[in-house]
């Protein structure tokens, strides 16, 4: 989780942390080393108060999709070469339907 490093960006205590959140500075503790875990909407009160996602607190990856991963790939190929992939695949869609 990155609530420690976020805690420390703010200049913050784990005391200062937990009374904003209405929890103790050892739970605080407890939390940013691993021996509990907050519960949801505890996690809701951190991301807000940092003003981040949850996804982003817990450092859970973005899930990409398949059309987010093909458009990725296009914005990688030359304009030349995308025209010609184009054309290609017309050309075989063509081909297929006759």
């Amino acid at each position: 989780m990155k609530l420690k490093e976020l805690r420390l960006k703010q200049g913050l205590t784990q005391n200062e942390l937990g009374k904003t959140i209405g929890v103790s500075g050892q739970t605080i503790l407890n939390w940013e080393n691993g021996i509990y875990e907050p519960k949801i909407n505890q996690l809701i009160s951190l991301a807000d108060f940092f003003n981040v996602s949850v996804d982003e607190l817990v450092e859970r990856p973005k899930q990409v999709s398949d059309i987010e991963r093909g458009i990725n790939a296009l914005s990688l190929i030359d304009g030349k070469e995308l025209i010609d992939w184009i054309k290609g695949r017309l050309h075989e869609m063509e081909h297929k339907a006759k």
